[in-house]
């Protein structure tokens, strides 16, 4: 799974139908569907009602159950139901408090509880966190998730306003990362280019950006490194540098750096009195951003689908609760009254 997760992912997959499987296979199924999606970074919410299935079939006590909180977390963070998702990570923890020696998973929840108070701007709670998830990634010996989770507590420094610590993690977690690891490269460089473009140091925050890009030159998000350098030299009164990267940027394939790309090229050309390619650009840019409305439409709808769907499965189990207790009941006054009528009719046999 950690080394060909992609091929894990294609495998579960094609699996077409999960009939005549046991509960317990299924929840099992869930758990590694859910893992695999998460490590190629697809979107959890298909595994949504699967993981309501393996959290109502492991017990509340086993590890796995936590994993499951894990997931449903991230799913509930998906959908922006921040609160929900808080707890699921709160039980996990609590959950695998009894586990002393789960300290990957332990480490993976700190990281989720960082980001998630990162996002609401709780800079000093997210700090805390990634501090821990550091703690537990060292412990569990997961180079990966220890780069990731340190980076990540240099993110947080800056929004705590420690810049001084924030290079420090960044440094240290480029020391320790792996040269074939295009991604945290990329993660890396990038954070460290924003630190030293915060702080003044230009020609240092234009090296670090480049080698982001030769990082992950190969990958599909290649040329948001490009217009992350478009940016840069725009913002630094560089324009030539800028239409550059910026012309190749425009290129690609995510909608939101396309648009991105062709409003500083709108900006660049309105600035240099190019009022005929400024309008050609803004036309583009604003056609760009009506899709983007779109898109965030639809997907809110997406959001809202699952989450009625899974407020209608809540309240469907509900009332099989419900029916079951009623059943149970009506069960039970039975018996009692043919018990009844039979001592009655004991009674009156005793008599005659």
């Amino acid at each position: 799974m950690e080394e060909h997760a992609d091929s894990a992912f294609s495998l579960l997959k094609s699996i077409s139908s999960l009939i005549g499987m046991t509960p317990e296979d299924k929840a099992d199924y869930a758990l590694l569907l859910a893992e695999a999606a998460d490590k190629n970074g697809y979107s959890l919410l298909p595994c949504d009602s699967l993981l309501n299935l393996a959290l109502h079939v492991y017990h509340e006590e086993a590890k796995e159950h936590a994993i499951a909180l894990l997931y449903k977390g991230k799913v509930q963070q998906e959908m922006e139901n921040y609160a929900d998702a808080l707890k699921s990570y709160r039980m996990a923890l609590e959950i695998l408090s009894a586990y002393p020696c789960e300290f990957y998973w332990k480490g993976f929840v700190y990281n989720m509880l960082g980001g998630l108070y990162g996002k609401q701007n709780l800079y000093a709670q997210a700090k805390d966190m990634y501090v821990k998830a550091c703690y537990n990634d060292s412990l569990a010996r997961h180079n990966r998730h220890f780069i990731s989770s340190l980076s990540n507590l240099g993110v947080a420094y800056i929004g705590y306003g420690n810049i001084d610590s924030a290079f420090i993690c960044q440094q240290r977690a480029l020391q320790l990362s792996l040269s074939t690891d295009s991604f945290l490269l990329h993660s890396l460089y990038g954070n460290i280019g924003d630190l030293c473009g915060r702080t003044g140091r230009t020609s240092i925050a234009i090296t670090c950006l480049k080698r982001a890009y030769d990082a992950c030159r190969l990958r599909e998000d290649s040329l948001q490194c490009l217009w992350n350098l478009g940016e840069f030299y725009y913002n630094n009164g560089q324009l030539d540098s800028a239409l550059y990267y910026l012309n190749r940027s425009k290129e690609a394939v995510d909608i939101h750096i396309r648009y991105l790309s062709f409003f500083d090229l709108y900006a660049i050309a309105k600035q240099q009195g190019n009022v005929e390619k400024a309008l050609e650009y803004l036309e583009i840019s604003t056609e760009l951003e009506d899709s983007i409305y779109s898109t965030n439409v639809a997907t809110e709808l997406e959001k809202k689908t699952y989450r009625w769907n899974a407020d209608a499965q809540v309240r469907k189990e509900q009332f099989k609760a419900k029916r079951r207790i009623y059943t149970i009941a009506m069960i039970a006054v039975v018996l009692l009254l043919v018990i009844v009528i039979i001592y009655q009719q004991i009674l009156k046999n005793k008599k005659i």
